[in-house]
């Protein structure tokens, strides 16, 4: 027994001084901290933000004949993902160089089990997608339904983005799998009645079909004058019309063309939220869509099954943080993290953004797409200015893979950073910037 004391209370000496040497040394070090000018402080603490910000920044390469990128940074990305389930690209829209970006990181996915993309437009539009994809004629025949169906199709209605798909399931022998996780376009309610109307309805309901079509393409081509989006049918259609016609679905109708109304629905009141200035509303109500659109698609997908479906997502950048979003939103990329902690895998974030050079933009209802210039220092929008130090630290003559990560683990001896750069650095573990950029060009 007294042996056993003497070497507890030896050991309990031995614990008490090299406690209180590491306390005499911390309080130190804060008394020298304390001295120094807060200035200096403050200077010290970036200057080992940006020394660590640049030990974790890697060269990527675009050929821009072939779409392939290349480079340091993409060995960083590929070592990553090696064991993900999930890895989600945010990005910005209107620029070419970001599908061909993000085609090069779905074909080094597909040879690891990923067949399945989850994009950024509505269910009913993404299965004409899926229908085309794979065909030798597909970009043909989606530039028919464009041209057929206007403003029913987000993003895909450019050539760059739509050979991204083509090259998805190329990488997929054919066999990739489409997930449409948004709502419908804005113009989307001429496509979407049509293919009510092709159900086996009632009499009423077709006659009713047949008017509300009518006044869609009405609409159309009065809002296609102006250019304004918000004169189209989704917005202006009278609320008693299309309940009218929703409760002659429920007898006159199929579950595939009440589905569709539903999906009509939805759309509509997002986007009346937003034209109403009820912008974070809006933005909730199709944040918990997409993530009901999700749970759908990755359930039938068989999860009760192993191994647990890869998926590889592409939407606009704030959908895509891990956690609390730009606009407070918890959107489908949190989701997505959770279920990788849930499911015991992994999940990795990627966001790429333009610098500087063209994209294009929204032209107005009947109109092509509108190219614009992109200066993202200059940008009076604000979205992204809070990344500063990462473009002021960019690589030359490549584009600039920063891998976000290395930054967490003393994350407070940095002192004070951006709390939407914090957000970024917590909510996204990579960060891709194109130095020069090119506009996307419409399919026709």
């Amino acid at each position: 027994m007294i042996g056993i004391r003497s070497s507890v209370t030896g050991w309990l000496r031995a614990w008490v001084i090299t406690a209180l040497a590491i306390l005499g040394a911390s309080l130190s070090a804060f008394g020298q901290d304390a001295a120094k000018d807060p200035a200096q402080v403050e200077a010290e603490q970036k200057q080992k933000f940006l020394e660590q910000l640049n030990k974790g920044k890697y060269a990527i390469t675009l050929d821009a004949a072939t779409g392939e990128t290349s480079g340091p940074g993409m060995g960083v990305l590929s070592d990553a993902t090696v064991d993900a389930q999930f890895v989600l690209i945010g990005e910005d829209h209107g620029i070419r160089e970001i599908p061909q970006f993000a085609g090069s990181v779905f074909e080094m996915l597909a040879p690891r089990g990923f067949h399945t993309l989850a994009i950024e437009t509505g269910p009913n539009v993404t299965s004409v997608m899926q229908e085309n994809v794979a065909k030798p004629d597909g970009a043909a025949r989606m530039a028919e339904f464009v041209k057929r169906y206007p403003f029913s199709v987000a993003f895909y209605n450019w050539r760059e983005e739509y050979a991204f798909l083509q090259r998805c399931a190329r990488a997929s022998d054919g066999k990739v799998n489409l997930w449409g996780l948004d709502q419908e376009l804005m113009g989307s309610a001429g496509y979407l009645l049509k293919r009510i109307s092709e159900q086996m309805l009632g009499p009423d309901a077709r006659t009713m079909a047949a008017q509300l079509i009518k006044e869609n393409d009405e609409r159309y081509a009065a809002a296609a004058k102006t250019g304004d989006p918000s004169g189209l049918f989704m917005m202006t259609a009278k609320d008693a019309e299309l309940s009218d016609f929703t409760n002659l679905l429920k007898t006159q109708g199929t579950p595939a063309a009440e589905k569709m109304m539903a999906s009509l629905w939805e759309s509509r009141e997002i986007y009346k939220k937003f034209m109403e200035g009820q912008g974070f509303l809006s933005n909730r109500q199709r944040a918990q869509l997409l993530k009901k659109n999700f749970k759908h698609d990755y359930t039938t997908a068989g999860e009760d099954h192993a191994p647990p479906t890869k998926v590889m997502f592409k939407f606009g950048a704030y959908h895509m943080y891990r956690g609390l979003n730009l606009l407070n939103n918890n959107d489908i990329g949190n989701l997505v993290a959770e279920l990788a902690d849930w499911n015991g895998t992994k999940s990795v974030d990627i966001v790429i953004l333009g610098v500087k050079g063209e994209e294009a933009a929204f032209g107005g209802i009947g109109r092509p797409s509108a190219k614009q210039p992109l200066d993202l220092r200059a940008d009076k929008r604000g979205d992204f200015s809070f990344i500063e130090p990462l473009l002021d630290n960019m690589l030359r003559d490549s584009w600039t893979l920063f891998d976000l990560r290395a930054l967490r683990s003393h994350f407070a001896s940095y002192g004070k950073v951006d709390p939407e750069l914090t957000r970024m650095i917590f909510g996204y573990d990579f960060l891709v910037l194109v130095p020069q950029t090119t506009a996307s060009t419409d399919l026709e």
